[in-house]
């Protein structure tokens, strides 16, 4: 047995190595260069906001950049690229279109770095109160060709902001349309779904529908904090870690004070990106919004006791261009990842919570309904739990009892016929 297991963690080993790894930055940029009756030349001066976006993106060196809160005027594209990101001698950097269905004075945009990836196609899932804007890419992946490409879609939205029923349901509204476009257009790809969504808790109706995978099998959403960060994060402390918005106790005319009590910035990604099954894979782990160490509930993120991670140009940079954290998550990017060439069946496997007691809830995604064999091993290697389930593909989630399980490290591994989900690490409490 213990050589079945060491097998396993060899084929992990493989399965999670990778060629190139990117950074993907989602940040809400407070009114860039679009004035307004509390947003002005006075409060939220360009020129000073680029200062503060250099230095910020210095620091993170992303290879994609969302923006939620941009400008509806297209050369502010360019006033963006050529003061934030061409510069010191760098130009690779390029942007997407301006659609704008919604004509809304504040849009979407991305920003790429060209030398890693390219843009296929920039369309619109839906335009209710604002657009949110799909940008489908492709990796400059060695060995490939046109056609034979691993490709990244990133989705981005700014829902609409404030508590209430009624603006609740507006965000539910337009996210039900984007699952619906996805369902349709963009089914099992790999995507992400980022930007500004104003939720104040994981109740939300609108946050219920983008995890959903009975309702949207095939556009449904894992968030990278499942096993942390759910529950209601509107000025809760046991979230403080996770907490994006207001940057600033004090607040000002144009952005939002009270210090950081929110969890609105979201970077969510599909199970393919989450399992890593087409060439791209979350790297556990990865992500967070930068300049948040759990130690500044309800206060400016760069006030004392600071921030040790970040140096006090970084934190006061963040708490003047927005009243948002960025967040960030890491991708590894590999041809080889997640391929089976003796399979070509769909195969995809979450386990949560983690840590777990007493039942863990199994996400099962496979083309066709199987006998699934699910095997639990200490960290010795021997199988301490063996279970089988009748698989139906109609259903995604299974939940499994562990309640003989004592406290401590595991591993678990589920197969469906020939193929399996290869060591998945579980922490028993």
């Amino acid at each position: 047995m213990k050589h079945l297991f060491l097998a396993f963690l060899l084929l992990l080993t493989f399965y999670a190595y990778s060629n190139d790894t990117i950074v993907v930055m989602q940040y809400n940029l407070l009114y860039y260069g679009q004035n307004n009756n509390w947003c002005n030349d006075q409060n939220n001066d360009l020129g000073t906001k680029n200062l503060y976006i250099r230095t910020i993106l210095n620091e993170v060196k992303p290879d994609i950049l969302t923006v939620c809160e941009f400008g509806k005027d297209e050369a502010l594209l360019d006033v963006f690229l050529d003061n934030n990101l061409n510069v010191n001698g760098i130009n690779s950097w390029k942007s997407s279109s301006v659609i704008n269905n919604a004509n809304s004075n504040i849009i979407n945009a991305i920003f790429y770095n060209s030398d890693k990836l390219r843009m296929k196609k920039h369309s619109v899932a839906q335009s209710y109160l604002r657009d949110i804007d799909v940008f489908e890419m492709y990796f400059n992946t060695d060995g490939l060709v046109w056609g034979d490409t691993i490709d990244l879609i990133c989705v981005v939205a700014h829902l609409k902001s404030s508590s209430g029923t009624q603006n609740e349901n507006k965000r539910k509204i337009m996210i039900e349309n984007t699952l619906e476009y996805l369902e349709y257009n963009c089914p099992d790809e790999n995507i992400l779904l980022m930007g500004d969504f104003n939720f104040y808790s994981s109740d939300e109706e609108a946050y219920q529908l983008m995890t959903d995978s009975y309702l949207y099998p095939r556009a449904y959403f894992v968030d990278p904090l499942v096993d942390y960060a759910i529950g209601h994060w509107h000025n809760n402390s046991d979230f403080q870690r996770y907490h994006t918005q207001s940057t600033n106790l004090e607040g000002s005319n144009c952005g939002s004070g009270g210090g950081l009590d929110d969890r609105f910035d979201f970077i969510m990604m599909s199970p393919k990106i989450s399992a890593g099954t087409d060439g791209v894979k979350y790297v556990n782990g990865s992500y967070c919004a930068l300049g948040q160490d759990g130690k500044h509930f309800n206060n400016s993120v760069n006030a004392e006791p600071y921030n040790t991670e970040l140096s006090k140009e970084i934190l006061d940079a963040l708490y003047h261009n927005s009243d948002h954290l960025p967040v960030l998550m890491r991708l590894d990017v590999n041809a080889d990842i997640g391929v089976d060439n003796d399979n070509d069946s769909y195969f995809n496997v979450l386990i949560s919570p983690n840590p777990a007691k007493d039942i863990l809830k199994l996400y099962i995604d496979y083309d066709k309904d199987a006998i699934a064999k699910i095997m639990i091993f200490n960290i010795l290697g021997e199988n301490v739990l063996l279970d089988e389930i009748q698989y139906s593909h109609a259903q995604k989630e299974y939940y499994l009892d562990i309640e003989q399980l004592r406290s401590g490290m595991y591993f678990v591994n589920i197969m469906l016929e020939e193929v399996h989900s290869g060591m998945m690490k579980l922490i028993v409490e």
